[in-house]
């Protein structure tokens, strides 16, 4: 796993330095690269100057081009990109530019050729996923996705293989299983014939490990594993020697030519490795699958954000970081609780750090024994003291003791969750 975890941290300083050095004078030449790179990085919540900056960007580029319409040499890329750098930000709720959909949506037809968005597969699949929920609705849509379905049926889509990463992002949205089991099944078919080509590796692992719980069978599962594995820990080599193609036809192009690599395939790469490595360690990890439906039921994003950035940090090496996301998620979620039962926020004096036993008090007041209520405030200081490492004369906590701190931090979560939802039933 040391080679998978390398992946992931060469890709994000490999794509943050990126964005740093080049993001001036390539955004105007091409601004779906790093419209593409905000979507997967706001989708797996990294975070870093140059993201602030990207985000401040492409709310700035949205305006110009859907509101104002300043479209330049390049309209299909800039058209494609504004909206799709729309849809990034507002699924992360990260947009503050206001744009009218409904005339952004009559501008498109204007683009249409071919019953395909500027006569491109990939364009085409970028601009219909601010627009799913208008398949039903508009012919002219409806009929960009049944020619997108036409050519998947014939295979076209695989000639590109980044088309078949965006037509399950899509297929995802809309919530066409079948269609994605359709994609899976003929990866593997390409990977038990051996026919995926070296540059193409990324995207079927990408396709097989986001949608492995569709893969029949314990033996293919192990296979797909194993795969995404082996292509991580090769590109893994292939980054120690990477250049990022400066040509625009090495972004559409062939994705590895002597060592260079499209921004693209950075991007899905990234999206790849902290999926993979995630899924690593959320299995080691109880009830992760309870915990994540229920915070998101009850909308407490911000406390599976700190969780989410607490298996990244574990992952990464940041044992103090990981445990002060511990901390803050534990603390919010008491936070939470609170104010849900008492009706009213929990009394945080500004800038200092809430009471955990105050907090605490609505629920023990509803029946949340002693004993839990005590092993939950020593797991809190238990993580506590591990993120603070002044405290520890500088040095940072063992991957033993965060690891450790981990599960004890899910454990109480969970039966804080348990109590809730008994609570809730009770009502």
């Amino acid at each position: 796993m040391i080679a998978v975890n390398n992946v992931e941290r060469k890709l994000r300083e490999l794509i943050n330095r990126d964005l740093e050095v080049s993001f001036e004078k390539e955004r105007l030449r091409d601004p779906l690269i790093p419209s593409v790179y905000l979507f997967f990085l706001l989708r797996n919540k990294v975070e870093s100057d140059a993201i602030d900056n990207l985000i401040d960007w492409m709310n700035c580029w949205i305006n110009e081009i859907l509101n104002k319409k300043n479209f330049g040499k390049f309209v299909d890329r800039e058209f494609t990109s504004a909206l799709f750098g729309y849809y990034s930000l507002s699924t992360a709720d990260r947009l503050s530019t206001e744009v009218d959909l409904e005339d952004v949506k009559k501008m498109s037809f204007n683009f249409i050729v071919n019953d395909l968005f500027f006569n491109n597969l990939m364009y085409s699949l970028m601009i219909l996923l601010p627009f799913a929920e208008q398949i039903n609705r508009e012919d002219r849509i409806n009929r960009v996705f049944q020619q997108v379905k036409r050519n998947l049926k014939k295979g076209v889509l695989f000639n590109d293989a980044k088309n078949i990463v965006f037509l399950s992002l899509f297929f995802e949205k809309m919530e066409l299983y079948s269609e994605i089991k359709t994609i899976v099944n003929t990866c593997i078919e390409k990977v038990r014939l051996n026919e995926v080509p070296f540059g193409d590796r990324v995207y079927y692992a990408w396709i097989l490990w986001m949608y492995r719980k569709l893969v029949e069978g314990r033996e293919w599962s192990n296979i797909v594993a194993e795969f995404t594995k082996n292509t991580l820990e090769n590109f893994s080599t292939l980054l120690d020697e990477v250049v990022i193609d400066e040509e625009i036809i090495e972004v559409y192009g062939p994705d590895v030519k002597r060592m260079g690599v499209s921004r693209i395939l950075l991007a899905v790469a990234l999206d790849l490795a902290i999926n993979f490595n995630k899924s690593r360690i959320s299995a080691q990890i109880p009830a992760w699958s309870f915990i994540e439906r229920k915070l998101r039921e009850l909308n407490w994003s911000n406390v599976l954000r700190e969780l989410n950035l607490a298996i990244s940090a574990f992952e990464e090496n940041r044992m103090s970081d990981c445990c002060n996301n511990l901390r803050m998620a534990l603390i919010t979620l008491l936070a939470k609780i609170y104010e849900l039962l008492e009706g009213c926020p929990p009394p945080i004096e500004p800038g200092k750090t809430p009471n955990p036993r105050s907090l605490l008090k609505p629920m023990q007041k509803l029946g949340l024994d002693d004993q839990s209520s005590r092993l939950i405030l020593g797991i809190w200081s238990y993580v506590s003291e591990r993120a603070h490492i002044e405290k520890r004369g500088g040095q940072p906590p063992s991957r033993h003791e965060v690891k450790y701190g981990l599960q004890l931090v899910f454990s109480s979560i969970e039966c804080l969750l348990n109590f809730l939802t008994e609570l809730r039933n009770k009502s």
